[in-house]
């Protein structure tokens, strides 16, 4: 045994203070002769004894308290020798396979691979976006068939940049306390998925990882890209050709022709003028050509369908409108009057207008209200109907703080900091969902779905002797971004298989082309980041605005189309600074022939049972009374 920080014991020279409090306590005065008690009867002290031997265990028991905490500091280790005609034990495996798009043109040799590797006591995983977990740590044979059936190629891109991070963290949690474990990467590592550094390779790895290459150089064409103007097709390691393309709307042929791709070059096709339209325009670029990857061989894309950039403007109030003109000038929109036919609204202060502001959001309206005076004499909010508490007088003025960190219409804005409200409408139950408010705690700008629709309220009014807001700058920004928002223009519209995303808050549902839906409750909230691993388009359902159907197009990552892989020199380079690190448990590890057990742990387990025992001896068993001594004659 050895121990690895011996300074620590410096400290059992505090074992001198429980003795001398003890020496202390024990010690006894001086008996001084007093006259008027030589006529008292002698009587014996076994008492003293009794208390003496008690308080010599109390003692020991302190001192080997402080004894057991200094030796455990001092991190003693049991060396158990290994003899060296003892046959090594048995390495477990885990086998990762990368399952990137790329791994289409090699992937026959993956599975023989990974086959051959899954023998003994292993574990199957497959790495592409994620890293899922397809076989438990097992020495069963059924179960590594049953993983390699479930091993299949997908579309979504890996990183090698802390890859081998992430596998150690799974392979601390597959194997037990000393158990010697390798990783076995199997992959065509793309020179493209690298990271700029060479330590991101080999960031986090705590067990050796055995390389397993699979160079495949084949060339490749892809769709580079693909929006409303053009399509661009781009070869790699590839001649020159003539290639058939195809590019449907809506799954209508829309053109169809052979672009000519020089010699590891790329080629633009212009698209046809398409008109955005009133509902989303699905793009779709077919490559007819046999290559060494099928999947970047389509393209999809969204045109989004056309936004008028009108806004309906309802004001009680003139005065208040010239903040909002003023807005909507500066982003662009225009002003359609009071028509409720269908366009986003703004509304000050409504009172002639309620009623039909409330049936517009019943059919699936959307609406950014404002408060002001009307509200104040209902007493209630506008459209929310919430109770106003009191009427509030003009202040010196409260700060808005940021209710909702995580809500896109709030992620979009800054400057709030120079908005002063002096007056509010307090309401004592929100009622919906809070994004703002002040510094006293108060509701400032409220989300509610009403009907169908979706409405943000603000507490407060335009007016000068209300708030600054219409005066500062954030509030051109902000009416841009809730006309957006309320517009359903924040629903993403394109992803790369695999990415991670946000949606909004609210209702969403992604539904796939055979009508299932994707979403889990807490994800289709906007709770969760949503993730789709398949190209395509995606139809959007929310409950926000009343828009009806939005599509989202998703794309292999371009990335898995350059299938060129790592030099040589670089995949040695990365083994060799792999293959040195130790394949147990960094708990208990077995070097040169010795296994070092850490016996902190267990000291420190008895350190708490002496912590236990010792306020039981001292407070325990109380002294019985000491028996009458023998008479002086």
């Amino acid at each position: 045994m050895f121990l690895a920080s011996a300074g620590f014991l410096t400290a059992l020279v505090l074992l001198a203070l429980p003795w001398w409090l003890h020496r202390r306590e024990s010690a006894s005065t001086t008996p001084q002769p007093v006259a008027s008690l030589y006529l008292l009867r002698e009587a014996s002290e076994p008492r003293a004894r009794r208390r003496v031997l008690r308080y010599r265990w109390l003692l020991l028991l302190r001192a080997a308290l402080l004894s057991v905490l200094a030796i455990a500091f001092a991190q003693p280790v049991l060396e158990r020798f290994i003899s060296s005609d003892s046959a090594p034990a048995a390495v477990s495996r885990l086998v990762v396979v990368d399952v990137s798009a790329s791994m289409t043109a090699v992937w026959d040799q993956a599975r023989v691979q990974a086959e051959d590797l899954l023998t003994g006591r292993a574990a199957l995983v497959g790495a592409g976006a994620r890293l899922e977990l397809l076989t438990q740590m097992t020495e069963d044979p059924a179960a590594h068939q049953a993983g390699l059936r479930d091993l299949a190629v997908s579309a979504e891109s890996v990183s090698f940049d802390g890859l081998l991070g992430r596998l150690s963290s799974i392979a601390d949690s597959l194997v037990e306390v000393g158990e010697p474990l390798e990783v076995h990467l199997i992959s065509d590592f793309q020179a493209s998925r690298a990271p700029e550094r060479f330590n991101g390779l080999i960031a986090g790895a705590t067990r050796p990882v055995v390389l397993h290459p699979l160079n495949s150089r084949s060339g490749n064409w892809f769709i580079e890209s693909l929006n409303a103007d053009n399509l661009i097709v781009r070869g790699l390691g590839t001649a020159a050709a003539d290639l058939p393309v195809q590019i449907f709307a809506d799954d209508e042929l829309l053109l169809a022709r052979d672009v000519t791709v020089a010699a590891d070059g790329r080629t633009a096709l212009p698209l046809p003028r398409i008109e955005a339209g009133r509902h989303d325009i699905r793009l779709t670029a077919r490559l007819a050509v046999d290559d060494a990857l099928s999947a970047d061989n389509v393209g999809f894309y969204v045109i989004p369908q056309a936004s008028e950039q009108r806004v309906t403007v309802l004001a009680d109030v003139a005065a208040q409108q010239v903040y909002v003109d003023a807005a909507l000038a500066a982003i662009g929109w225009e002003s359609a009057g009071d028509d409720l036919s269908g366009y986003p609204v703004i509304a000050l202060d409504p009172r002639a207008a309620a009623e039909a502001l409330g049936n517009y959001l019943e059919n699936g309206g959307r609406a950014l209200v404002f408060s002001g005076n009307n509200a104040r004499s209902a007493r209630r909010l506008p459209v929310l109907e919430n109770p106003v508490v009191a009427s509030v007088a003009p202040s010196t003025g409260q700060r808005i703080r940021i209710a909702d960190q995580n809500h896109p219409l709030l992620q979009a804005l800054s400057g709030w900091e120079d908005v002063l409200v002096y007056q509010h409408l307090p309401v004592s139950e929100p009622g919906g969902r809070v994004l703002l408010r002040l510094d006293d705690g108060s509701p400032f700008l409220l989300e509610r779905e009403t009907g169908r629709g979706r409405v943000l309220v603000f507490t407060t009014s335009l007016a000068p002797d209300w708030t600054n807001l219409g005066a500062m700058p954030v509030f051109v920004n902000l009416v841009a971004v809730a006309l957006e928002y309320l517009n359903e223009a924040m629903l993403p519209v394109e992803a790369i298989a695999g990415q991670r995303l946000m949606l909004p808050p609210g209702n969403t549902q992604i539904i796939a082309a055979d009508g299932s839906r994707m979403l889990t409750l807490q994800q289709s909230q906007g709770l969760e980041p949503v993730s789709i691993a398949t190209p395509g388009h995606f139809e959007l359902r929310s409950t926000a605005g009343g828009q009806g159907r939005r599509y989202l197009a998703v794309n292999v990552s371009t990335l898995e189309s350059a299938l060129t892989s790592l030099p040589p020199a670089q995949l040695d380079r990365w083994q060799s600074a792999l293959a040195g690190i130790d394949s147990a448990s960094p708990v208990a590890q077995t070097v040169d022939g010795r296994f070092d057990l850490p016996l902190a742990p267990w000291l420190l387990l008895v350190l708490l049972l002496v912590a236990l025992l010792e306020p039981i001896v001292a407070n325990g068993i109380p002294f019985r009374a000491a028996p009458a001594g023998r008479a002086v004659r």
